[in-house]
C-alpha cells in the first residue's frame, strides 16, 4: 500500500528540506573551478632545463653513473669541432660516408674488377659540353673549384649557328619605305567606269534631318539677340575672382637695375662664376 501524505505534512517536509544547510559536496561544486596557471602564457618562459619532468626523477637515478655509452649519445652532433670534412656527412657528393679499412686498402683487386672500375673512354667525335657532378657540392649552383677556361669551350656546329641567325624578311618587304604611294594604281583601273552597284555603295549613308553641307559658323536668331538674360544666368557668365593677395605669372619675376646692369664685378666674383673644370676632361 502506498504511503499517503497530507497537504500540511507535505509542507512541512517543504520547508524543512529548504531550510536544511547543504551538504559539504554541494558547497564544493558550486565554487568556481581556478584557473590553473599556464607556465607558457602566465608564468616564466619554458627553456632549457626549468620545465619540470612528466615523472619525478627518484634520488638513486639522480645519483647514478651514466656509462660511457650513455654519455656518447648525450652528446649533440657536432660537425665543426670534430673537424669531420664536409663530405663525410655526403651532402650531395660522392664521397665515402664511413673510412676505408687498411685492410681493403691493402687488398689486390681482379683484373674484372679494375676493368669495372675504369671508366668508360668517349668517342674521338664527342664533345664533351657539361659538368661532373662531383664539380658541384651541398646543392650549389656555383663550382667549386676553378671555373672552365673560354678557349675549351667549344664551337658551335653548323646548325645550331643557322638556327641562331634571325629570319630573313620577305624580299617584297623594305623597311624604309620611300616611295610616297604605297600601293601603284595602275592606268587601267583610273580609267575604269564603276557599275551602279559600287558608285551606291561608295556613297555616305544618309541621315534624317542632317545637313551635310551646311555653314560650318551658326547664325544667332533674331530671338536671342533680343532676348534679356535673368539674374541667375548673369551671376553664371562672370567669371571668377582671384582672392586676395594673388599675383599673375608674370615675364620678368625681378627687375635688374641699370647700377647692377653697369657694375663690374670683382675678381672673387668672376672665380666663384667659373664652372668647376671636370677632371679628365
Amino acid at each position: 500500500m502506498k504511503k499517503s501524505y497530507s497537504k500540511s505534512q507535505l509542507s512541512e517536509t517543504s520547508t524543512n528540506s529548504t531550510n536544511s544547510p547543504p551538504s559539504e559536496r554541494i558547497i564544493h561544486l558550486s565554487r568556481p573551478r581556478k584557473r590553473q596557471p599556464n607556465k607558457t602564457e602566465h608564468s616564466q618562459k619554458i627553456q632549457w632545463g626549468n620545465q619540470e619532468t612528466l615523472w619525478p626523477i627518484s634520488d638513486a637515478a639522480r645519483k647514478a653513473t651514466a656509462s660511457p655509452r650513455i654519455l656518447d649519445l648525450s652528446r649533440s652532433l657536432s660537425r665543426q669541432n670534430d673537424g669531420m670534412p664536409q663530405y663525410y656527412y655526403s651532402c650531395g657528393r660522392n664521397s665515402t660516408i664511413w673510412p676505408i679499412s687498411p685492410a681493403a686498402q691493402k687488398y689486390n683487386p681482379t683484373e674484372r674488377v679494375r676493368r669495372l672500375a675504369t671508366p668508360k673512354n668517349d668517342r674521338d667525335d664527342y664533345i664533351r659540353q657539361h659538368v661532373p657532378l662531383y664539380f658541384y657540392g651541398c646543392g650549389r649552383n656555383s663550382s667549386i673549384g676553378n671555373t672552365v677556361k673560354p678557349s675549351s669551350i667549344p664551337q658551335a656546329t653548323d646548325r645550331v649557328s643557322a638556327l641562331a641567325r634571325h629570319k630573313d624578311p620577305e624580299k617584297d618587304y623594305h623597311y624604309k619605305r620611300e616611295r610616297e604611294v604605297q600601293t601603284v594604281v595602275k592606268d587601267a583601273t583610273l580609267r575604269a567606269i564603276p557599275s551602279p552597284r559600287i558608285d551606291d555603295l561608295s556613297r555616305p549613308k544618309p541621315r534624317d534631318g542632317y545637313e551635310c553641307y551646311r555653314d560650318p559658323h551658326w547664325k544667332v536668331t533674331d530671338g536671342a539677340r533680343s532676348a534679356t538674360p535673368s539674374e541667375r544666368i548673369q551671376y553664371l557668365c562672370k567669371p571668377k575672382t582671384k582672392i586676395e593677395g594673388f599675383h599673375f605669372d608674370k615675364s620678368v619675376e625681378t627687375v635688374v637695375s641699370k647700377g647692377a646692369l653697369r657694375a663690374i664685378p670683382s675678381t672673387r666674383i668672376v672665380e666663384l662664376a667659373t664652372p668647376k673644370k671636370i677632371i679628365g676632361a
